[in-house]
């Protein structure tokens, strides 16, 4: 993650969490906020907030966080014959990110609503299916369980 550096000064609060960003250690926003002294519900409703404030984005650039700082590490692992190709093409690859010469990644969201007779319906379904493989000699191991949704095919 790049910071660009601002002219907020950051409070002292501010400064523990860019420290505890560059550190690490903590796997969640809210997990770092609490840490650093946060309420519990500031951490969860405005964790985005604290962290994208200028003053946090001031004190990750005063500890070498920043977008030039990054941009040269990338320029040097880049042009450095001695690095291992995978590090050079690591650099490539996220100069190429930057600078938008990938094209956007396309995804898509389904949203699946099932009423429980349905659910039951199809698992009839599959289990009429499964009968009738197994008559015509096709190797299916049963469910073991009833919440499973369909015969495993061996």
């Amino acid at each position: 993650m790049i910071y660009e550096p601002t002219t907020a000064e950051p409070t002292l609060r501010q400064r523990r969490v860019a420290e505890e960003i560059v550190s690490g250690t903590e796997t969640t926003a809210k997990d770092l906020l609490v840490k650093v002294g946060y309420s519990e519900l500031t951490a969860r409703a405005k964790s985005a907030e604290v962290l994208n404030s200028g003053g946090v984005k001031r004190a990750l650039a005063d500890l070498g966080m920043s977008e030039d700082v990054a941009a040269g590490v990338v320029r040097e692992i880049m042009t450095n014959k001695d690095a291992p190709p995978s590090a050079r093409l690591t650099a490539t690859d996220q100069t190429f990110k930057v600078h938008g010469t990938y094209a956007p990644i396309k995804t898509e969201s389904v949203s699946l609503e099932i009423d429980l007779g349905e659910l039951e319906t199809l698992r009839g379904m599959a289990d009429t299916m499964a009968d009738r493989m197994r008559a015509t000699e096709v190797n299916i191991e049963p469910r073991t369980k009833p919440e499973d949704n369909a015969p495993s095919v061996v």
